[in-house]
């Protein structure tokens, strides 16, 4: 058995990465220069984001599809540290919209189980939950879990003071039902 842990910076800036890379020698040889992210104008990121992350996805898949066709099925989880938060990145500015609130604090979620029982599984689950229920399910745990919660940081002001903001992502979903 073993278990492997990756941590995948992109598609964060620097976008280096394009849709046409290719490894020649085995060196990546990208179609994207080091963007300077305060430089970047709204297109150039969308279109450094969006290669990227096709990119990635490609190199994923495959690592994905080989796990898939072995005998013993893994427990695959893939998530997303946080949402999309370009403005902050750009700009430095800390006043964000109600949509741009949502977009960072919307992680991607995917998980897999080999017995492909969802039932402890919630639709409102955080990532700290996450470990939680593979240790239970899996592994005999008894974790309780944590009660799901979001907390900003203020990037330009006091990176390090966290401030719960679970109530106002839930009045700003609920508004725009």
């Amino acid at each position: 058995n073993s278990f492997v842990f990756a941590h995948f910076l992109s598609p964060h800036p620097p976008f280096l990465f394009g849709s046409k890379v290719h490894e020649k020698d085995g060196n990546y040889i990208g179609s994207y220069p080091f963007f300077n992210v305060s430089t970047m104008s709204d297109s150039m990121w969308i279109e450094g984001y969006t290669n990227q992350i096709e990119y990635v996805n490609s190199k994923v898949l495959k690592v994905l599809e080989a796990q898939m066709s072995k005998s013993i099925r893994p427990i695959i989880i893939i998530q997303g540290d946080h949402g999309m938060r370009d403005k902050i990145y750009k700009s430095g500015e800390y006043d964000v919209f109600d949509s741009e609130y949502l977009m960072r604090f919307t992680n991607f979620s995917a998980i897999y189980f080999p017995d492909q029982d969802y039932s402890s599984i919630y639709d409102s689950m955080s990532n700290v939950n996450t470990w939680r229920v593979v240790m239970n399910k899996y592994f005999g745990s008894d974790f309780d879990m944590l009660e799901d919660r979001c907390f900003d940081i203020n990037f330009k002001d006091n990176p390090f003071k966290f401030t719960d903001i679970t109530e106002k992502l839930d009045s700003i979903e609920n508004s725009l039902k």
